[in-house]
């Protein structure tokens, strides 16, 4: 125009095609500029907008982007779609922080980043891989995991996704099983945050074999079955046994023996030593002799009670660290010592001699011990008088039935002359019994006093004998001998 007039052939219709893009104004949309799951594709898409900031509907502009990731960088594939849209694809590898890049370059408008880029967010981890779990147990040097009987043990495992990232979610059903020595049951926690806490107790020696699933799936790690050794805990004497000759009978003078195994509250045998052996016999009189401890250092221990010396029906208390064993006190019987004959009792009686062997310690000789006992008698002439052996273990002499008047007895046990002899004694038979009285002075009156003095030296055995011989014997008629004694 020239003022106000067109010019010749005004007005002129130009056709304007579409500048390049201008890269602040390009714009990107989608979940993928906001976030990603490792594993799983992310997308969104590029719109390429020129300086007006209005869309450009033709492709062919040069759009690149990548996913910087805490372990690299991650390509992103990008399609033209001609029509001034992109649309871009990544797969992130890594969780953690990241960002994602965008540029756009040009010609006219420069490169750069377009609107809002880079983009920054958290790549999350993907889901649980069962073959990919952090099993990393703590074991030992050996490659065990040492536990204590009785005592609780926990650890924790972590999920990881295809790519080795730990999950920030739970939801796996973590199931455990322990077997071995015993079948232990596992209890697994889930915390929500992909970890899962893994406890169970032990309360049986021996190894074990932990082995954990994840819906059912064996998970895999480092220590998957994990392998357990549970030790026995500290020596407990309620549970400690004692076994062995010397818990059922002893003899004083012998080794009485016996062994305490260490045990701990779950019956577990300890394997090594330390514990303190004590205890003590105790006698029917209440005396008491000592239990020695000699430690073996394997969990048992070598035990005798050599101050013994009461014999009789005693109670044995065996203590470890201050506390009787189990099913202690034991009761046993105690036998003597072997005959002492310096310490034999001789008792003078009415009929006879009662004689007490004992051991050196004083202790009556029990009834089933074989010991010899003999008795020899002086009057005018030496008599042999047998000695018995009674119930309770004593002896007893009996005079033979002729025996009357003063004697002498000398005692000797297993051919030893037994202390305190010889004994004096005075045997007479019983008075005449009035029925025997009145047989003489029927049969013989005339010399009834006689035969009463006579049947006096006899034993009422004989008596009986000799007053049944009278019978039809008649007196003589001569009473001029008359019994004047």
């Amino acid at each position: 125009m020239i003022k106000a007039d067109h010019i010749r052939d005004s007005s002129f219709h130009p056709h304007v095609e579409p500048g390049e893009p201008s890269p602040q104004f390009c714009e990107a949309s989608g979940p993928g500029i906001s976030g990603a799951t490792c594993g799983e594709p992310a997308h969104f898409t590029v719109t390429c907008k020129d300086r007006n900031g209005k869309a450009i509907p033709k492709g062919g502009w040069n759009i690149s982007s990548n996913l910087k990731g805490p372990k690299g960088d991650i390509p992103v594939q990008i399609v033209d779609n001609g029509n001034g849209t992109y649309s871009c694809t990544y797969t992130a590898k890594a969780a953690g922080d990241s960002e994602l890049q965008v540029n756009v370059a040009t010609k006219a408008n420069g490169s750069g980043p377009i609107k809002n880029a880079p983009f920054r967010f958290k790549v999350r981890p993907g889901k649980a891989d069962f073959s990919n779990w952090d099993m990393d147990v703590d074991v030992e040097a050996d490659g065990l995991r040492h536990v204590t009987a009785g005592v609780p043990d926990k650890f924790t495992i972590h999920a990881k996704d295809a790519n080795g990232n730990r999950c920030d979610s739970g939801g796996v059903n973590v199931t455990g099983k322990a077997s071995g020595t015993d079948n232990v049951p596992v209890n697994v926690r889930d915390n929500g945050d992909g970890s899962y806490v893994v406890d169970y107790t032990c309360f049986k020696a021996g190894p074990y074999k932990l082995e954990l699933a994840g819906n059912g799936n064996k998970i895999g790690g480092v220590h998957n079955p994990l392998s357990i050794l549970c030790s026995p805990a500290a020596a407990d004497a309620s549970h400690s046994i004692a076994f062995g000759p010397g818990i059922q009978k002893a003899t004083i003078g012998q080794d009485n023996h016996f062994t305490v195994q260490a045990r701990d509250a779950f019956g577990n045998n300890l394997k090594s030593g330390g514990a303190k052996i004590s205890g003590a016999l105790v006698a029917p009189d209440g005396s008491k002799a000592p239990v020695l401890g000699k430690d073996n250092g394997d969990g048992t221990y070598h035990c005798s009670y050599p101050g013994v010396s009461k014999n009789g029906l005693s109670q044995l208390t065996p203590t470890l660290n201050g506390s009787p064993v189990k099913d202690a006190p034991f009761r046993l019987q105690v036998d003597s010592d072997a005959t002492d004959p310096s310490k034999t009792k001789v008792r003078p009686t009415p009929t006879g001699l009662e004689i007490e062997l004992c051991d050196r310690h004083g202790n009556k000789r029990e009834a089933d011990k074989r010991d010899k006992v003999g008795c020899k008698t002086k009057k005018k002439s030496e008599d042999k008088a047998k000695a018995v052996r009674q119930p309770d273990g004593t002896f007893t002499v009996r005079w033979p039935p002729n025996f009357h008047g003063d004697y002498e007895a000398a005692v000797t046990v297993n051919g030893h002359q037994a202390p305190g002899g010889p004994w004096a004694a005075r045997v007479e038979q019983p008075p005449l019994s009035a029925q025997h009285r009145a047989a003489i002075q029927q049969a013989y009156p005339s010399v009834a006093k006689s035969l009463g003095r006579l049947l006096l030296s006899a034993t009422p055995a004989e008596r009986d004998k000799i007053v049944a011989a009278f019978g039809g014997a008649q007196e003589s008629e001569d009473s001029s001998s008359s019994d004047s004694d």
